[in-house]
């Protein structure tokens, strides 16, 4: 995590580091769905890129909450020796810098998924690279993407399980990651879910970043917009709890961390309690506040059980403390 007052740090270290970009073959997130036909490839050409055995994709179930299974997409024989049960949706939990997965935002994930559901839930573990220096892993969102959608086409043609019922989550720069992982899979993943994706060295311009065409639909949680994270809508069905700008209600002096993993809050409290934040559709909060007081307006939860069909831009306020939700009167 990074506190808002490193944002600019941030910035200034990418500028002395310097910025490489690497040349894919990615059709910017701008463009109509349907252009994503031709997917890039990773193609490692210095010793500083991530590569596929950074990378740990840990499989955890209810029969083994805590204890899970690895597997590399590079490596040979079936992933998981083929025991992994398709049969189950999988969660696909993306963690960004400075993450592994026994930190907040995966653990808090892993744990309301595992306590409320029996699912596949699968740790996407690139923690030998991500405790470096911020500009370092943004570098690495494509390659991660590339390595992560490489997997998942694996596991696809080992057990052809249903795409519809992949959901990935990413918190950060690991949101980011999610959308380039849905550019790169051979099929459309069925849903992704952004909380709070990383603004520092982030543009709308950028073409590996979350989108629209990323998955079947995103939705995406903004908590601490105009500072550590994006405040532009960047999927299908945006939210935006308390304005989605710090300081989020309970988060005290250090408004940018705090804020920046409400998010993650949120979504978890979400899969415990499916009608906990009741958001109501606008343009802007003004809009928020008239259709609420007048009891109109399209509605839909935050979090896990949003419906899919739900477009625009989502508004609501939330609680100072656990539980956040408010439900109907969000």
């Amino acid at each position: 995590m990074i506190e808002v007052a490193g944002v600019c740090g941030v910035a200034f270290i990418a500028g002395i580091c310097g910025w490489r970009r690497k040349q894919y073959f990615l059709t910017r997130c701008r463009e109509p769905a349907d252009g994503y036909l031709e997917r890039y490839r990773l193609e490692s050409s210095s010793e500083y890129d991530l590569k596929e055995k950074d990378v740990i994709f840990r499989l955890y179930t209810k029969d083994n909450p805590d204890d899970p299974i690895g597997a590399r997409s590079s490596e040979p024989g079936k992933l998981y020796d083929g025991q992994i049960d398709v049969s189950k949706p999988i969660k696909m939990i993306i963690h960004g810098w400075n993450g592994n997965p026994d930190s907040y935002f995966t653990k808090t994930i892993r744990t309301a998924y595992l306590s409320a559901h029996d699912y596949n839930v699968i740790i996407v573990d690139w923690s030998t690279e991500s405790h470096v220096m911020y500009n370092k892993d943004r570098r690495f969102v494509k390659e991660l993407g590339a390595i992560a959608a490489h997997f998942i086409d694996r596991l696809l043609e080992e057990t052809g399980f249903d795409m519809s019922q992949l959901h990935i989550i990413g918190h950060s720069l690991g949101a980011h990651v999610c959308g380039v992982v849905g550019l790169n899979t051979k099929r459309r993943v069925g849903r992704i879910t952004g909380l709070d994706p990383a603004k520092p060295m982030f543009s709308v311009d950028d073409d590996d970043r979350l989108c629209p065409a990323s998955a079947s639909f995103v939705d995406v949680i903004h908590t601490c917009g105009k500072g550590l994270g994006m405040y532009e809508a960047l999927g299908h069905a945006d939210f935006y709890p308390n304005q989605g700008t710090p300081r989020q209600p309970g988060c005290g002096i250090s408004a940018g961390k705090r804020s920046h993993e409400r998010a993650v809050d949120y979504f978890a409290e979400s899969i415990m309690n499916p009608n906990a934040f009741i958001a109501i559709k606008g343009n802007r909060w003004n809009d928020y506040k008239r259709r609420r007081s007048s009891g109109t307006g399209e509605t839909t939860p935050m979090g896990e059980n949003v419906s899919h069909s739900a477009r625009g831009k989502f508004w609501l306020r939330t609680g100072k403390s656990p539980p956040y939700g408010l439900g109907l009167d969000s």
